[in-house]
Parts: C-alpha cells; structure tokens; sequence
C-alpha cells in the first residue's frame, strides 16, 4: 500500500509525505489496519509490517531573471524520523538558463541508500544493507526483482550531471552524464543488481522531436563497466515512436 500527501504552506515552497508498506502475505500476520498505525518497531513490540517514511522538500523560485528549483528526499526506514532513523538522501538543483532565446536546464543531483544513522549523520550506517532490505519480508522493498524507490537499491550512490535544451523547432538535445558506486563490501544482506560492488561511468545523449501527431526520440549510451556477475565495456541505442490519438 502507499500513501502520499503534499501541502504548499508558502509560495514557491511544497512538502511532501509518503508512505508505503508490505503487509500480509504467506506465513506473517495479517491485520493490516492494526499494523498500519503501529509506528513503533522494538524487540519488545515489533511491527509486522516492512514499512518506508519518505519526506521531500521542492522549492523553486528565480534569481537573476533565472528560474531555479532546489530538492531534497529523505527515507526513512526506521520508526523515528530524526534519531536511529536509517535515512537515504536525495539532493538536487535545477537552473533554466536563457540561451539565444531559448532555455537550457542544467541539472545536478546526488543520491545515496547508504542508510545513516540519525537523519544527517552522514558516515554514521545504521548498518550496511538497512535500505530495501527486511529480516522478516525476505524479498525487501521490492517487486518481481525491482526496488520500489532508488533503481540501484541498496548501500548505493549515484552523481548525475544533465544539460537539456529545447531548440527553436521545439527539439530536445539531452546530454546527461552520471556515475554509479552499486553496492559495498560491506552489504552482507545483498543488492539486487550486482553480485560484487562495482562503479560505473555512463553517459547518454537523447534527441526527441516533435512530429506531426507523433513524437520520435533517439538515445546512444556508453558506460564503462557493468554490475557483476558481467564485466567491460557497453554501448546501446534506442529508437522509439510515440504516436497521439
């Protein structure tokens, strides 16, 4: 189940609240409306359900005749959202340049499931592994292989650098570059994309133009190495065509 809320208490300015859970299932309890307004999870009163709190703050704004957006998300994994939390974060910004006319995004952003401690106690785990994984619901915060949250799943980070610009024929030239720490030696309770830690360079360029009743877009990707079992180098291209009724 997942819940979520947002709210704008200033101009500019939206906050976010989520929460999803699994509940039920072979061989655990099943009283889903009791357990879904159990917040606490202790050895002496453990929660049967395997639960995330996630909590994000988006505010744009313009500066210099430039409009820019700032973000954050945190997840929670823990009964408490600021002290023996095991949080993830999130953190990015935004920036739409004007170009001859035109507009140029640059975007930046860097995300970790390296659960911390408290809610900023970066370098402080929780313990490695906390993010996705669960001691009861053996499968973690997952379904049919794919994590519901981060796509590089557990005791992982990823930087992205973007640059999008929309030209005067209404076509989009992405340029995205990003670089991917999967996994540690330190997870023991696994991540579902790679068998070792591994780190990976991949950069993308993306073309897609407006046609009439149809959009066509192209992408071309290299990357330097792969999560293991797997190893080298790998480029790929995609076309696809997306038509309107």
């Amino acid at each position: 189940s997942g819940l979520r809320v947002t709210f704008s208490p200033l101009p500019g300015l939206e906050i976010g609240l989520a929460r999803t859970e699994q509940f039920c299932g072979s061989h655990h309890p099943c009283k889903p409306l009791a357990y879904y307004f159990n917040f606490t999870n202790q050895q002496g009163h453990p929660n049967h359900v395997n639960d995330e709190g996630v909590i994000d703050v988006h505010y744009s704004g313009m500066a210099w005749n430039t409009a820019y957006e700032v973000y954050m998300q945190l997840m929670n994994e823990d009964s408490n959202p600021i002290t023996h939390s095991g949080t993830s974060h999130l953190f990015g910004a935004s920036a739409w340049l004007p170009v001859h006319g035109t507009t140029l995004r640059v975007t930046a952003e860097y995300t970790s499931s390296i659960a911390t401690r408290n809610i900023f106690s970066f370098g402080d785990e929780l313990y490695s592994g906390f993010a996705y994984n669960h001691y009861d619901y053996v499968d973690g915060m997952r379904y049919r292989g794919r994590t519901l949250g981060f796509s590089l799943d557990s005791d992982s980070r990823l930087a992205s650098l973007q640059a999008s610009w929309i030209g005067d024929r209404g076509w989009t030239y992405t340029l995205s570059y990003h670089h991917a720490w999967i996994s540690t030696p330190q997870n023991r309770l696994g991540n579902i994309l790679t068998t070792s830690p591994v780190a990976i360079n991949l950069g993308e360029i993306r073309l897609r133009m407006p046609l009439h009743g149809a959009t066509e877009e192209i992408a071309g990707r290299l990357q330097d190495d792969q999560p293991r079992p797997d190893h080298g180098f790998k480029a790929s291209i995609e076309a696809a065509l997306t038509f309107r009724l």
